[in-house]
């Protein structure tokens, strides 16, 4: 049996150095936010114009295009807001210099969507740690059990956030709705490894005294750690692979996810357990 618990101090620190960096990403970096977040307009333009001529009529009317990206037979902008007279008149000077230029597709998206869809997901994200932390204090009939879950979850959203701010930085990753997809996934995988570790930690030991808790835990965590391995280096395996070989559009939302396997992966045996085992010591006092 190997005494994880032993270290979970150095657990606790190295944590605390990955966080501390998320954070300061965050607070000076900040996030390439998609028009989802922003407002702007989605276009698909069919032409036989270059790069370099479609964005000089953009140019030309000062909007600014986002992102811009060539498929087989026409492009797909991401641009600022645009009112219909902008867009008529963009169309009008697409045809001055291609007579079969056209429009295939737009679609406005409002500020004021964008806003509600961001009161939307943070509503979505309360109400899955409120319902995590009541599902597992039922369960478990414990709320210490339940804490410890949402502490390590919360912990692994929070490195999530971080590490994405730093690649959306260094490699223009985009703060969309996938993003968020992938931080409520995360806590969904967080919980699931983290519950897997506590019904071992029941099964062996009462809660009524601290007699033998780290033990238990230690013996926990040395049973279930090749399962939780093994069980998230399929899923790390796959999810590497379609960053590898999978389509631009799903990359980030892949990657996003494959930071929230591997931070939960690690956060389940060595934040949830050490902080319940911390966490009962303490109420048993």
């Amino acid at each position: 049996m190997i005494d994880f618990i032993k270290y979970k101090f150095w657990y606790f620190a190295f944590s605390l150095i990955i966080i501390v960096a998320g954070i300061y990403a965050i607070f000076n970096w900040g996030y390439n936010y998609s028009i989802e977040f922003t407002g702007g307009a989605k276009l698909n333009i069919k032409t036989k114009l270059n790069q370099d001529n479609l964005k000089a009529v953009f140019t030309a009317e000062n909007i600014k295009i986002r992102k811009l990206r060539k498929t087989a037979d026409q492009y797909n902008l991401e641009t600022n807001y645009l009112t219909e007279q902008q867009l008529e008149k963009i169309s009008q000077e697409l045809i001055k210099k291609d007579k079969q230029a056209e429009i295939v597709g737009s679609e406005i998206i409002e500020a004021s969507f964008s806003q509600d869809l961001k009161n939307k997901m943070i509503i979505a994200t309360i109400l899955a740690v409120l319902v995590i932390l009541i599902y597992i204090a039922i369960s478990f009939k414990s709320f210490l059990f339940a804490l410890s879950a949402v502490i390590a979850a919360l912990h692994d959203s929070i490195i999530l956030f971080g590490v994405y701010s730093i690649l959306s930085k260094y490699f223009g990753f985009e703060f969309d709705s996938l993003f968020l997809t992938a931080v409520l996934t995360t806590l969904s995988f967080s919980v699931h490894d983290t519950i897997v570790v506590f019904d071992k930690i029941r099964e062996y030991h009462s809660l009524k005294t601290n007699e033998n808790l780290e033990y238990s835990a230690n013996k926990a965590l040395t049973e279930t750690m090749v399962r939780s391995l093994n069980n998230s280096m399929t899923i790390i395996f796959v999810l590497t692979s379609l960053i590898i070989f999978g389509g631009s559009t799903i990359k980030h939302f892949i990657t996003a996810l494959l930071i929230g396997t591997i931070s939960g992966t690690y956060s389940s045996p060595f934040i949830a357990v050490p902080v319940f085992v911390l966490l009962q010591k303490f109420n048993n006092r």
